[in-house]
């Protein structure tokens, strides 16, 4: 992993703003808020970004408290995650939205709740399973107070594009079209299986090496 300071930012930057998916969630923000009026799309975007900003960075804090709480290493949540990114890389490749990040009993809740931007739009749409934990795991690589705030940085910055893409997404499904918008779902999805497979690699290699190590000694 990325330990110097630039470097180990575009990593968690890409990796959140890859998992966010801000472009494929884009569409289903559409339509939770078809008949609302500007005022209150406005507002529902900026409470899911809110939303989705205080539980990633209580997770950011946090990260390492869970893993001490539960017994819980380092290398075996990057496993985890690696298949679980691997996943929903998967279903962005084939343009579709990863059912981890919402249901179909909560994508009918939604048209008829009075107001979407907490559930489900800040959680689970915009900070599902995949952000919370690339969350956690970037928290875990953390050694210091500068890459624990390179981190909450990163999460900023996901989710100030992620407000910008809800916003402008009227404007950017007519100028992109829908087989546009399938590409760029596409193309975010293969560099999230990338990472999915590094996450793996990361977590399988200090165990194998380990287990060596002890079958050597």
């Amino acid at each position: 992993m990325p330990t110097a300071p630039l470097p180990f930012f575009i990593f968690a930057l890409s990796s959140l703003f890859t998992l966010v998916n801000p472009v494929g969630i884009a569409p289903l923000y559409l339509g939770m808020t078809e008949h609302y009026d500007e005022h209150r799309k406005t507002v529902a975007a900026r409470r899911g970004v809110l939303t989705a900003f205080a539980l990633m960075v209580i997770f950011a804090i946090t990260g390492n408290l869970i893993f001490k709480f539960f017994g819980i290493t380092i290398n075996a949540f990057r496993i985890a995650g690696g298949l679980l990114f691997f996943r929903i890389g998967l279903d962005m490749m084939q343009a579709r939205l990863s059912r981890t990040k919402h249901s179909r009993k909560e994508d009918s809740e939604a048209l008829t709740r009075e107001d979407v931007g907490i559930i489900p739009l800040g959680v689970p749409v915009i900070c599902g399973p995949g952000a919370l934990t690339s969350t956690m795991i970037l928290s875990g690589e953390s050694d210091s107070l500068l890459t624990l705030g390179i981190v909450i940085l990163a999460i900023i910055v996901t989710l100030i594009a992620t407000y910008i893409v809800l916003r402008t997404a009227p404007k950017l499904s007519a100028l992109l079209g829908n087989s546009g918008m399938r590409i760029i779902s596409r193309i975010m999805g293969l560099i999230v299986m990338v990472i999915a497979v590094q996450f793996i690699i990361d977590g399988v290699k200090p165990i194998l090496t380990e287990i060596i190590r002890n079958a050597v000694g």
